[in-house]
């Protein structure tokens, strides 16, 4: 079952890459086709299974003489994540479905990079998690180059020195992990449930760092985003759908499934420090959003916003404050999309997101004026929809932790409203800006309002924004088990037991 969610979109790059050369019309439809198809099936999985406690349905020797299991598992936890990330990797297909020409590369590469953020979900033996991590990043460099704006090639030299960078930190930690556990017990394994549960006494601040850092670059959390504004918005929109919908998942997911479990006691001894770095960046790349004249900025600084408040509620280690920030995974990934896929629409009209140059847009597009309203609204956290009840869980539970952090980073909620009003007022309000053309009959097609297969991915967007807002606990419910089990761990190591 896992297997054929894991290595489907593997086995379809491969072969879309071999006999899909130069046929772009077949590659796209084929990678859409294993994109919805992934999704259908862990969908099917999760309607299957009322009671996701924890299924390991693989657990193979793979290099025993160092302690390596090919081991895969599910809960609650991984299937949100998997579920999520197939369905952002359909809406960037969605999305590229024409701005992208080579499909016979695009396409493979995208499912190659979905098949190892699945891996990543799924894996329940660390280095097999790093390999499927590694899998995860390399195929995005490529992407980077080969498709976006003339300085993506640069956005993607700093991706790599970043991920580069990043996966040495991670590695290291890994593998002192894994000697430091070796020594104290005598037993080598790199398996999840025998690194993760043996507590560690020498080195563990150490190791948690190593492993912290490799996770905070992803995410990006303050001050490790350095690589991310640029890269937001130099990419193609559907790459940047991938980075900071499902990639940016990842190193939070990391932070909840590893770090937390390697040293209880380091996670407790940083929480106050890092809580406060968490609701530091929320708030400084927040102002730093509203001072962006620029579309995509405002977007790439509002997403690391965002997912700085998902660390900063991990590190509350609290009930409510961890289900908020796994469904600020959920809900950020969602609006965020829509907000890029919007972009993508709008670069295809003639509009590179410069707001000097935008105005007034809403008259001539009502419709993608009211859609791009939506996904600000959303994304701002208005009452009904999805960032709202992941917001209130977060900045609930950890007040209970640290009042003064909490505080202090509900001010970025206010301070997103601000810079997405800002953003609508002066794109889709105000003086009538049109695109630069020559010719009258290119300037009103280029300004025609959404098609439907434009309609498409955003209404399927809006749908589970709504969802997620009025309902969130459909999606809370498979996560008690694995959320129960993480503070469980936590304090039960911090009372020595």
């Amino acid at each position: 079952m896992l297997n054929i969610i894991l290595f489907l979109p593997f086995i379809a790059a491969i072969i879309i890459a071999i006999f899909c050369h130069q046929k772009n019309g077949i590659a796209k439809i084929a990678c859409l086709s294993i994109c919805i198809l992934t999704f259908c099936f862990i969908l099917s999985i999760g309607l299957s299974l009322k009671d996701i406690i924890s299924t390991v349905s693989i657990s193979r020797p793979w290099i025993q003489s160092l302690g390596v299991t090919y081991q895969l598992a599910l809960d609650g936890f991984s299937l949100i994540m998997i579920l999520v990330s197939s369905f952002i990797a359909m809406m960037s297909v969605m999305v590229a479905w024409k701005s992208i020409e080579r499909w016979d590369s695009f396409g493979p590469l995208l499912l190659m990079s979905l098949s190892g953020l699945l891996g990543v979900f799924l894996a329940r033996d660390l280095l097999l998690f790093y390999v499927f991590w590694e899998i995860m990043l390399i195929p995005l460099y490529f992407m980077l180059t080969q498709w976006g704006s003339q300085k993506s090639a640069y956005a993607a030299t700093r991706f790599l020195i970043y991920t580069v960078s990043a996966s040495l930190f991670m590695l290291i930690g890994i593998l002192c992990l894994y000697i430091q556990v070796g020594r104290e017990t005598g037993v080598y394994s790199f398996a999840f449930n025998h690194l993760l549960i043996t507590p560690i006494i020498n080195n563990s601040l150490w190791i948690f760092l190593a492993l912290l850092v490799g996770f905070a670059v992803k995410v990006p959390l303050f001050p490790l985003h350095l690589w991310a504004p640029e890269t937001y918005k130099n990419a193609h929109p559907a790459v940047t759908i991938l980075l900071s919908g499902a990639m940016a998942n990842a190193g939070v997911y990391g932070i909840l499934r590893i770090c937390t479990y390697v040293s209880p006691l380091s996670l407790a001894t940083l929480s106050h420090t890092m809580m406060g770095l968490s609701a530091i960046g929320a708030i400084y790349t927040g102002l730093i959003a509203y001072q962006q004249n620029n579309l995509r900025s405002v977007a790439a600084y509002s997403s690391i916003s965002h997912m700085n408040l998902a660390v900063m509620a991990i590190f509350a280690m609290q009930l409510q404050a961890i289900n908020g920030s796994i469904l600020q995974l959920v809900a950020h990934a969602l609006s965020i999309t829509g907000i890029f896929a919007l972009v993508a629409m709008l670069s295809v009209r003639g509009f590179d997101g410069d707001l000097n140059k935008m105005g007034g847009l809403f008259k001539p597009m009502p419709k993608l004026g009211a859609m791009l309203l939506f996904f600000f609204v959303a994304s701002a956290g208005l009452p009904g929809l999805g960032n709202f009840a992941s917001e209130i869980l977060i900045l609930v539970g950890s007040y209970q932790s640290s009042p003064l952090w909490a505080s202090l980073a509900a001010l970025s909620i206010v301070i997103s409203i601000a810079y997405f009003l800002r953003c609508y007022e002066r794109a889709m309000l105000g003086p009538y800006a049109a695109p630069s053309s020559n010719n009258e009959n290119q300037q009103q097609a280029k300004l025609s309002d959404l098609s439907w297969r434009e309609m498409m991915p955003l209404s399927l967007l809006v749908v589970a924004v709504l969802w997620l807002g009025i309902s969130p606990d459909t999606f809370l419910q498979p996560l008690h088990h694995a959320v129960n089990h993480i503070i469980d761990h936590h304090f039960h190591a911090l009372r020595g037991g």
